[in-house]
């Protein structure tokens, strides 16, 4: 069910597969598409998942189509269906784990910045009074020569 909103993806954004890279860009500007990029795992594996189930809500609801009415029906159920199941499925399971990604990685991310900031001080203070040593040993060399000549 997923394979036709490939090309209406490109007819939305009035791409071609020739130039959809350089444009591809425009895409994420179209609400609608880019909602769509967001859940597009989730309807690929649930239109799959529940693939026999639509099948039989689609025979329950109109059971004297013909072959194309059936089609087309089935089509209009399943796309229904799994837009609303994965939408669900990504706003109350999916976004509650990136949710802890993100707060992981910001928590790496502070922590690594205050290793930074702990190296940057440590290396500073270093090179500081290794400065000042050579500094002042300059200075003995200086003096020593100032003396001797």
């Amino acid at each position: 069910m997923t394979w036709f909103l490939q090309p209406a993806a490109f007819a939305l954004d009035g791409t071609t597969q020739r130039d959809a890279p350089e444009n591809g860009a425009q895409a994420q500007h179209v609400r609608p598409l880019s909602w769509l990029g967001k859940i597009s795992y989730r309807i690929y594996s649930y239109n799959l998942l529940f693939r026999s189930f639509f099948d039989w809500l689609a025979n329950r609801l109109a059971p004297d189509l013909g072959y194309n009415g059936h089609l087309i029906l089935l089509a209009a159920v399943a796309l229904t269906r799994t837009l609303l199941i994965a939408s669900a499925s990504f706003y109350t399971i999916e976004s509650a784990f990136l949710r802890v990604k993100d707060l992981r990685q910001d928590r790496l991310r502070a922590t690594y910045q205050e290793f930074l900031s702990r190296v940057r001080v440590t290396t500073e203070a270093k090179y500081e009074g290794a400065r000042k040593e050579n500094i002042a040993k300059a200075n003995i060399r200086f003096a020593t020569r100032l003396h001797v000549s």
